[in-house]
């Protein structure tokens, strides 16, 4: 259970998020996580990595970062841009790539990319129906981990704006053959693909 939390803390302090809160979100020690610039993560399947690079000149200032899909003998692909940090899963057949943007203060935002053969083909977001008080506050969309080849775990965590402010957690599962998003109970780590 520590474990879980201290891994939620990480990643919303990693994206400048205040914690108003800890709710318990299953994460993975032994998932490899880009922690900076400079980090490559290689597929599963070891024929592609993804590298986080800084956007702009070097030793320049810069807001923005880089996802990089690099394949041999192909020139480097553009994944995302993004301006503070990222968490990227690889799906176990290194077909797809989930990553979560932690975009903001107030915002997590999760989409998948399809890696086609001659790199990424297409970029779907996937983001659960919350109220509208829910979606107006703080809301982060977080990719867990892989559940097998074609179904990938989401939590959606946050707090309202409202007086008085409530928080919510809601746990899903995300099936990318049939392209539906299902409310699900909270996975554990031993469910996660290793």
């Amino acid at each position: 259970m520590l474990r879980k939390q201290v891994c939620l803390a990480r990643n919303l302090l990693a994206a400048g998020v205040a914690l108003f809160m800890l709710v318990s979100v299953p994460c993975k020690a032994d998932t490899a996580k880009l922690q900076g610039p400079g980090e490559t993560w290689r597929s599963p399947d070891g024929t592609m990595s993804i590298v986080w690079r800084y956007v702009g000149n070097d030793g320049e200032p810069t807001l923005q970062h880089a996802l990089m899909l690099e394949q041999p003998g192909k020139k480097p692909a553009l994944l995302e841009l993004f301006g503070r940090y990222v968490d990227v899963f690889w799906s176990p057949d290194s077909r797809h790539i989930a990553v979560t943007d932690y975009a903001g203060s107030n915002i997590a935002e999760s989409f998948l990319v399809d890696i086609g053969s001659s790199g990424p083909s297409s970029r779907y977001y996937v983001s659960p129906h919350l109220s509208r008080v829910e979606a107006a506050g703080h809301a982060y969309y977080c990719w867990v981990g892989w559940l097998d080849t074609n179904r990938i775990a989401m939590r959606v965590l946050g707090h309202t704006d409202t007086n008085p402010s409530h928080q919510f957690a809601y746990s899903f599962t995300y099936d990318l053959i049939r392209k539906t998003l299902k409310s699900s109970k909270l996975i554990r780590d031993s469910q996660l693909h290793p």
